[in-house]
């Protein structure tokens, strides 16, 4: 009960402070992230650059394990907007122009409206000098949600 009362605490500095930032777009990533088993969750407010623009809005910094994770959840698509689920629904859409999936992370950015986030994925996965695949326990992501600063 303590940890929800401090998360919905952090909620409203988070909302309060971004303040052309939609607090449904906060809400949607929050479920969704709150929903696993972690080790590190911070929200922050942000503003961050991208291609030469300048975004304001929030960073999720989030850690966990995949010993922790059920067996059938993937956390790195997690918020990728495929057909007939909720972030497609809700009117997110890839920007295909800025994937990557490779050893070890993963990276992809979506946009709702004038809504810009970026998704970064890292996590152990190499093949060592025997060719045999290594994997680490630990997984670490980082959301970047904003709209562009239009600068005067």
């Amino acid at each position: 009960m303590k940890k929800w009362i401090i998360l919905y605490f952090l909620f409203i500095v988070v909302i309060a402070s971004a303040e052309d930032f939609n607090d449904t777009i906060f809400i949607q990533f929050h479920q969704a992230l709150d929903s696993l088993i972690h080790i590190k969750y911070q929200v922050t407010p942000a503003t961050f650059k991208f291609k030469n623009k300048t975004y304001a809005g929030y960073e999720i910094v989030f850690e966990t394990k995949w010993s922790l994770l059920d067996k059938d959840t993937d956390p790195m698509s997690m918020f990728r907007p495929l057909k007939r689920n909720y972030w497609y629904a809700s009117g997110w859409r890839a920007d295909i122009r800025f994937c990557a999936d490779g050893p070890g992370s993963t990276f992809y950015l979506i946009r709702n409206g004038e809504f810009f986030c970026t998704i970064r994925w890292e996590f152990v996965s190499y093949i060592d000098d025997n060719g045999e695949y290594v994997t680490g326990d630990e997984l670490s992501g980082r959301i970047q949600c904003g709209t562009e600063i239009i600068e005067k």
